[in-house]
């Protein structure tokens, strides 16, 4: 089984067909890593004494970050990635998706970058592998803001829920529906994960116009590797001071024990946001920015938040 998931993920890591083209107003980059080419931007003040590292919640890309990057520019530097096979980020074959190798794509960015003090503030999806590069890069990673991530055994439990009838976690059937079926499905996913009343259309049409100029949407293989992933709850126990940003009304997560990311943060602390659901960072990005202002005046752990 092990075999089938990484073959089938092969079909999210084909190199891409024609030069890839982002519609927007920053100035993106790309780097060659270990394990992928990621795409990044880079703004705000190069001799800032922390560097914000972002990283959107697909199928999310760099642009539906503009608001947030904005507010923070002016006092950090500001590094957004793309993570591997999602938005124009292309992973090559060695990369497996899981939050292991999701750590080092992470870490071998800060290091091809020269970043040697870093807030992570990163949600979801990108989350987990942000514990374990501050466990592991204390002396880089000085604090955390996370968003909708509780502790590993409940991510589980909301990868095994949000993926219907086990269609997206089958292999080769979920990235071939992915393919095919790109923008209904990230329809859905918008529809699913902001709250009832807010319009998902312009989050839909950034997307999509991402999709029609070569960004990826890789969730089958990322939940594929993520409901087998063997990483242990001690490998993500991060002593950084950190805030963790729960949007209230995220229906994805009404049954997740939000207060169970505190397992593995024993500086953290939990906030709720009544005004947001799955996407803290683009829904209320002051909110967001205040956290990781918060965070910076802290510092390391020896400072309580």
């Amino acid at each position: 089984m092990v075999c089938c998931r990484s073959v089938a993920s092969y079909i999210d890591k084909t190199p891409p067909i024609s030069r890839l083209n982002p519609d927007s107003t920053f100035t993106s980059q790309w780097l060659e890593l270990e394990r992928g080419n990621i795409r990044y931007v880079r703004r705000g003040d190069s001799h800032a004494k922390d560097t914000v590292i972002l990283m959107p919640d697909p199928p999310n890309t760099i642009e539906h970050m503009e608001e947030l990057i904005k507010i923070l520019e002016p006092t950090f530097q500001v590094i957004a990635f793309e993570g591997l096979g999602f938005g124009y980020s292309t992973a090559f074959l060695s990369h497996d998706f899981s939050l292991e190798h999701c750590a080092d794509v992470i870490a071998d960015l800060l290091e091809k970058l020269e970043v040697n003090r870093a807030i992570l503030a990163l949600t979801c999806i990108a989350a987990l592998p942000g514990l374990m590069v501050a466990k592991k890069h204390p002396e880089i990673v000085t604090g955390l803001v996370l968003g909708q991530v509780p502790s590993l055994s409940e991510a589980k439990k909301w990868a095994q829920r949000v993926d219907f009838k086990g269609v997206l976690g089958t292999p080769f059937v979920g990235q071939i529906l992915l393919k095919i079926m790109k923008n209904s499905v990230s329809d859905i996913w918008y529809k699913n994960a902001l709250a009832r009343d807010v319009d998902r259309k312009p989050y839909v049409e950034k997307t999509q116009s991402s999709f029609r100029r070569g960004a990826r949407f890789s969730l089958a293989s990322a939940l594929q590797s993520f409901q087998k992933d063997t990483t242990c709850s001690s490998e993500l126990i991060a002593e950084q001071n950190a805030i963790v940003l729960w949007g209230s009304l995220d229906r994805g997560h009404k049954k997740t024990n939000k207060h169970s990311i505190l397992n593995l943060l024993p500086n953290g602390k939990v906030i709720e946001l009544e005004h947001c659901a799955h996407f803290p960072d683009i829904e209320v990005p002051k909110e967001f920015a205040k956290a990781i202002f918060d965070i910076a005046e802290a510092g390391p752990p020896n400072k309580a938040l």
